[in-house]
């Protein structure tokens, strides 16, 4: 019976895919590489498939790009079926195995999943540091992007006379936490709304 994916040739396995394969004898040992970025996490399952010609005890291994193994697994979760979680420490093509515990022989999925999410890059309007500019009688609009986030803003004022300082929330830029600053000045006593 011919090997669908043999030792030394191996499938390509892309990660957030999965192919199906078979353990036709005895000792069979299919091979799969797949592509891994070094720093990233990644989860690889084998499940048995098929009504009745399904791997029923498979075993999985992990080899890194110089064919070292760095992680096996048989059963996980309390199942026959195995997962191996794995954060990359190099880039480049790694090596799944998987066969039969015993002598085990059927069908299987294979799976490559990244865990990891890239990170989350938010601009600051106005970072630590630094502040938007302001004239009395103006506005302007800032947002808080994250918790913690303080936007600061400058404004000349003239000795002796009284401000006051609005500050209120306007979602109509499409921001949740998006506000506007209004600077109204007061002087005499009488208020005069720019």
């Amino acid at each position: 019976m011919e090997d669908d994916y043999p030792d030394g040739v191996g499938g390509l396995l892309a990660v957030g895919g999965s192919l199906t394969a078979n353990i036709e004898t005895a000792g069979d040992v299919d091979a799969f590489v797949v592509t891994l970025e070094a720093g990233e996490a990644y989860q690889f399952d084998v499940t048995g498939v098929g009504l009745s010609n399904f791997l029923f005890d498979p075993v999985l291994r992990l080899s890194n790009p110089s064919g070292v193994q760095v992680s096996e697994n048989d059963d996980f979760g309390g199942s026959r079926d195995p997962r191996i979680e794995y954060t990359a420490t190099s880039s480049g093509q790694h090596f799944l195995y998987v066969n039969g515990f015993g002598t085990g022989t059927g069908n299987f999925q294979i799976s490559a999943t990244q865990t990891s999410q890239p990170p989350i890059t938010t601009f600051d309007d106005y970072p630590t540091g630094t502040s938007g500019s302001l004239s009395v009688g103006s506005s302007t609009f800032g947002n808080i992007e994250t918790l913690g986030d303080t936007d600061a803003f400058t404004v000349l004022l003239e000795d002796g006379v009284t401000y006051r300082f609005d500050l209120s929330e306007n979602s109509s830029q499409g921001g949740l936490t998006l506000e506007r600053v209004c600077f109204d000045r007061i002087q005499d006593s009488r208020m005069r709304l720019s």
